[in-house]
């Protein structure tokens, strides 16, 4: 009886002592693959937890995590500290009195093929919802401490590898491009383009070349451009997968570099400065003259699209280490798709016949982008659409804002509800 009632007691403290709740940590989040969603959001995620100190949470921040989704659409892992390799745990001091220390190692972190930002801007991340999660303070108080384990990139002679690894990675781009031919899209000009691996050259319809651009520069992978002799030039925006591409033509450029809390250029002298916020941009003018401040649009992956109080219109986009801002003045917007490539069609209502061939291509392409889920090249082109109906009748600029709000709603819709 002794050893039943023994045996009882441990059961019922093993119990107790051991309470499996719902908590929540914090996470660094990014859907990979997803336009619209150039950032990472320091999110707070639900998670079963045994014991619920600080310790299990702080070790769940860099859990794999797959959300629910509208059908189950999404399947893959959604923590981006996950996905590069960053691991969170906790060191209790070896003598009373001392803080506890929270290490954030990065030290074998790696960043996926594909994925646009550095290791030190994951880890940041990270630090940022472990510091939401704890209280961090000296180390001569009794609490915790935050301890950061770099990568190699960061210290030392390895800092020039995550650059080698970038021009790598520019490299492999340009070798994987070679030989493709895209066909443009509401151009006024140039109807398509192949890329030979090192220069970008127009073809005629049998797909010979007509000019070759020795001027064509890779930034990045996904980025390239080319400047022509009257100092204008076209750059060119590909997606992930390289089967779409936008295109504008740039009466001028310049190159900022990171200076305080912007960025800073000596070329462009009537904007020497700018910021840029979560849904605005600050522009600095010259001779003392106010500060502009005017919303941004997301059009990509790092590039954002804002118009100036007297209607000209500017692309902005950083490099994906982080340590360039490129401004374009935009003239013209364009797309592109490869050659070759399935379309799709009767998606849209039929067009105005007055409509120019090339604005009717456009509309096609705008309602094949969002049936392919490319929101923000589709949104991109719409807006672009919409500027060259200003000069219209009232009734016709009505008639295209409506075709592509049409479009706009049939977001998720089937080809059946677009008909």
């Amino acid at each position: 009886m002794k050893a039943f009632l023994l045996a009882f007691a441990l059961l019922v403290l093993h119990t107790h002592a051991t309470q499996v709740t719902v908590q929540s940590v914090m996470m660094p989040v990014y859907l990979h693959g997803a336009d619209e969603d150039e950032q990472i959001r320091i999110m707070s995620v639900p998670i079963i937890t045994y014991n619920g100190n600080l310790e299990e949470l702080c070790g769940n921040i860099c859990r794999s995590f797959i959300p629910p989704s509208p059908r189950d659409r999404i399947k893959n892992n959604v923590n981006v500290g996950f996905e590069y390799g960053i691991r969170v745990s906790m060191e209790y001091a070896r003598e009373k009195g001392l803080p506890n220390t929270i290490i954030i190692n990065a030290s074998a972190a790696k960043r996926p093929e594909g994925y646009p930002f550095t290791i030190e801007q994951v880890t940041e991340s990270v630090t940022t919802c472990v510091k939401q999660m704890t209280d961090v303070v000296s180390e001569n108080k009794n609490k915790v401490t935050i301890k950061v384990l770099p990568p190699p990139d960061s210290k030392g002679s390895n800092a020039n590898r995550s650059e080698d690894r970038l021009e790598k990675e520019t490299e492999l781009f340009a070798a994987r491009l070679a030989g493709t031919i895209w066909e443009k899209v509401g151009n006024f000009e140039v109807q398509r383009i192949r890329f030979d691996g090192a220069k970008l050259c127009a073809l005629d319809y049998q797909n010979k070349p007509v000019v070759v651009w020795n001027s064509t520069q890779i930034h990045e992978p996904h980025r390239i451009h080319v400047d022509y002799s009257d100092g204008t030039s076209s750059w060119y925006f590909l997606d992930e997968d390289d089967k779409h591409l936008i295109n504008c033509k740039v009466n001028r450029w310049a190159e900022y570099k990171p200076a305080g809390d912007g960025w800073k250029t000596e070329t462009f002298k009537e904007f020497p400065t700018l910021r840029l916020g979560d849904d605005s941009i600050e522009i600095d003018q010259r001779h003392g003259k106010p500060t502009i401040t005017v919303p941004r649009i997301n059009a990509g992956s790092r590039l954002s699209e804002f118009t100036l109080p007297d209607g000209r219109l500017f692309w902005a986009f950083t490099s994906v280490n982080s340590r360039q801002l490129w401004l374009l003045d935009v003239r013209h917007v364009f797309g592109g798709r490869v050659c070759g490539q399935k379309r799709i069609t009767q998606v849209r209502p039929t067009l105005p016949a007055e409509l120019p061939e090339r604005e009717k291509r456009m509309v096609d392409f705008i309602y094949q982008l969002r049936e392919e889920e490319k929101w923000s090249a589709a949104d991109t082109l719409s807006r672009e659409l919409i500027r060259r109906s200003s000069d219209r009748t009232q009734a016709k600029q009505d008639y295209i804002r409506k075709l592509l709000g049409y479009a706009s709603k049939t977001k998720g819709g089937s080809r059946e509800e677009l008909r």
